[in-house]
C-alpha cells in the first residue's frame, strides 16, 4: 500500500509540474522554424507571447490547448493573434505521424509593406486568408497545403529605374497549393485573366514570381516582348529569409 502512495505522489509532482510548465518551454519547439517567441506569459497550456519572424512582428500569439482532444489520441490548441494589422484564428493538432494547421486571417497592407518597402514596393488594399489547410509530416516536409487568399487591390506604388510610379491594380483572388514540394499561390482577377503566380522552394528558401502580360500592362510596366494577355511574360527569383 506505502508503494501505491508514493507512486500516487510520483504522479501527482509530475503532472503539476506539467501543468505548470513554464510558456517560455513552447519557444523551444518553434525557434527550429525561424520564429521567436519573446516576452512569453502563462503556460505551455494557456499562455501568450509576442511572435517574431523573419523581418516580421506578428504580433501576441495566444494559445489555448484542448484537453478533450486527448480522447482522440491528439493533441490540439486553439492560436489566435492580437495585432492591429493581423487577425488570426485557428488550430494546431499534433499527431502520432504528422501535424495539422488550420487558419482564417485578414491581413492588413502595413503588414505586407514592412516586408515589400524592402524591395520599393507599397500596396493599399488588405489580404483576406481562408480554408488555410497545412499538413506537416516527419522531418518538417509539408504533405499538404490548400487556402485561398483574396487581395481587395487599390492604390499601388512602386520605383523602376529612379522614379516613382503610382498604379492602381485590380482585386486578386488567389489559390494555395503543393506541388512536388513547392508551395504554390496562383493569383487571378474577378474577370479570370491570370495576374501571378508565387512558386516557393521550400527546402532553400527562393520565391519565384511570374507576372502575366495582363498584370505587367496594369503596373504599366515596360515588357520587351508582348505576348498573350495570360501568359506568364516575367519571373523574378529571390531568396527568403526563411
Amino acid at each position: 500500500m506505502k508503494r501505491i502512495y508514493i507512486a500516487i505522489g510520483a504522479f501527482a509532482v509530475v503532472a503539476v509540474v506539467i501543468v505548470a510548465m513554464p510558456a517560455r518551454v513552447f519557444a523551444m519547439f518553434v525557434d527550429q522554424y525561424g520564429i521567436s517567441l519573446l516576452d512569453t506569459r502563462g503556460t505551455v497550456w494557456n499562455g501568450s507571447a509576442e511572435v517574431i519572424a523573419p523581418s516580421i512582428n506578428v504580433g501576441r500569439l495566444h494559445w489555448r490547448f484542448k484537453a478533450q482532444s486527448l480522447l482522440s489520441a491528439t493533441l490540439q490548441y486553439e492560436l489566435s493573434v492580437d495585432n492591429p494589422a493581423l487577425r488570426l484564428e485557428g488550430t494546431i493538432t499534433k499527431k502520432f505521424a504528422h501535424s495539422d494547421f488550420a487558419a482564417q486571417a485578414t491581413i492588413e497592407p502595413s503588414l505586407v509593406n514592412s516586408v515589400l518597402l524592402h524591395y520599393g514596393i507599397k500596396i493599399g488594399g488588405r489580404f483576406q486568408v481562408d480554408d488555410v489547410e497545412l499538413r506537416v509530416g516527419s522531418g518538417n516536409t509539408i504533405q499538404s497545403l490548400t487556402g485561398t487568399v483574396n487581395w481587395e487591390g487599390g492604390t499601388t506604388r512602386y520605383r523602376l529605374e529612379n522614379q516613382s510610379r503610382v498604379v492602381t491594380l485590380p482585386a486578386a483572388i488567389g489559390e494555395l497549393s503543393l506541388s512536388s514540394n513547392e508551395v504554390l499561390l496562383t493569383a487571378v482577377d474577378m474577370n479570370n485573366n491570370n495576374l501571378l503566380q508565387i512558386r516557393l522552394e521550400v527546402q532553400t528558401g527562393v520565391a519565384h514570381v511570374a507576372l502575366s502580360q495582363y498584370l505587367l500592362e496594369q503596373a504599366e510596366l515596360p515588357t520587351q516582348e508582348p505576348v498573350d494577355a495570360n501568359e506568364y511574360a516575367l519571373t523574378v527569383s529571390q531568396q527568403l529569409a526563411l
